[in-house]
């Protein structure tokens, strides 16, 4: 079919994409392919700040303006996918995800037992990699009660680990062969800087580079009737234009997979591994640097240095009001572990814990014939040894 050329104006955002690599000097662009990302809007542009001096004259002129400062910062809005933000995620956490193996049973070495709660192995290193105080994904059990999302309370040795999450269920079993499988992998917010490369492109030959960028904030929110959504704060060093690729190769295509829902993908919220019994209607997280900042320099019209600011953990529930579990923990000013698990069609799963969470209740009759509601404000703190929050990331294969 013969097709009509020159009907546009110009760009349209459907022909656009949005491409990164993770830096290995800041503000230089990486020798690598980059990879492209799915985003429902972006707002990445250079700002100028003019000014005009107060000049005394006798024209009743202004006096011409001058660029005292400018700045190149947006935000990347999306809706939550499997494996889509993980390397956004590093850049607001300052860590490295966890480098994580599949774990398989070989002849059958691998047992759940009831009443301890272990996971076990016959082979002495089998669970070298996984780390205590981090979640893991079973299958390949026989007893469906043994196959989910456990915590892991203790790590006895390389060989031995004390579940939490839902233990009062495991049955005794020893799965023959390769059946038995444990997936692990996570990240905590730690201080090795780390930053991105960004680029926007408009057509082959027209280009936006946003070199040095740093994820200076991070929000999700979900709810009945609507995915998880949220944005990642970019403050970069430099916006410039370009007319080729700074991809070495092809672009790596974007994700395919569907979008968390709040129906099938909302699994649960726990509190110290306990699930919450409230229903809850919607969440919120913000993962702030707090005062991260670009470092400015007379002489140059891209950032000297970024301030990296210090992390920030905050949040909020709505539950409906049933009892007062919640409020007790207000009341006590009681800490602890605040995760939620939430997950794509297919099961691949995050699990987004607060690792030292403070809960702030208020509780509302709004009117006639509404719900009463405990909103429930989350302060999110040190825990004991570190870390504030920690993402677990645990596939269904």
């Amino acid at each position: 079919m013969a097709t009509t050329s020159g009907y546009q104006a110009g760009v349209e955002t459907n022909a656009t994409q949005l491409s990164y690599g993770v830096e290995v000097t800041w503000g230089t662009a990486p020798a690598i392919q980059f990879q492209a990302i799915r985003y429902t809007s972006e707002t990445l542009a250079l700002n100028k700040t003019r000014n005009r001096p107060a000049e005394i004259n006798s024209t009743r002129e202004a006096s011409q303006g001058v660029t005292t400062q400018q700045v190149a910062q947006g935000s990347i809005n999306y809706a939550f996918s499997w494996q889509t933000y993980d390397d956004f995620i590093s850049c607001v956490l300052q860590a490295d995800w966890q480098a994580s193996v599949p774990i398989a049973s070989i002849a059958g070495d691998i047992t759940i037992t009831t009443g301890t709660n272990v996971l076990s192995s016959t082979l002495g290193t089998k669970f070298t990699a996984i780390l205590a105080g981090t979640w893991i994904r079973l299958f390949g059990f026989t007893n469906s009660v043994n196959n989910g999302l456990f915590y892991v309370t203790t790590k006895t040795d390389n060989s031995h680990l004390v579940l939490s999450g839902n233990p009062s269920a495991f049955v005794t079993e020893t799965p023959s062969g390769t059946a038995a499988q444990v997936r692990y992998g996570n990240i905590r917010n730690s201080n090795a800087f780390r930053s991105l490369w960004i680029q926007q492109q408009f057509s082959p030959s027209l280009f936006l580079e946003y070199a040095g960028s740093y994820v200076s904030r991070w929000t999700m929110t979900g709810g009945i009737g609507n995915f998880p959504t949220g944005a990642f704060d970019i403050i970069a060093k430099s916006e410039a234009s370009a007319v080729s690729n700074a991809s070495t190769g092809a672009v790596l295509a974007a994700t395919t997979g569907r979008v968390f829902d709040p129906v099938a993908g909302w699994m649960t919220a726990t509190f110290n591994e306990v699930a919450v019994a409230a229903a809850i209607e919607q969440f919120s997280l913000t993962v702030e640097n707090t005062g991260a900042a670009g470092e400015f320099a007379m002489g140059s019209a891209g950032l000297a240095g970024m301030l990296g600011g210090m992390l920030t953990v905050t949040g909020s529930f709505r539950a409906y009001f049933k009892d007062f579990t919640l409020y007790t923990n207000f009341a006590n000013e009681t800490s602890g572990r605040l995760a939620f698990q939430i997950r794509d069609n297919l099961g691949n799963a995050y699990i987004i814990t607060i690792l030292n969470a403070i809960m702030l209740i208020n509780v509302d009759a709004g009117g006639p014939n509404v719900p009463v509601y405990a909103t429930v404000n989350l302060e999110g703190g040190p825990a004991a040894g570190g870390g504030t929050i920690m993402v677990d990331r645990l596939p269904v294969t």
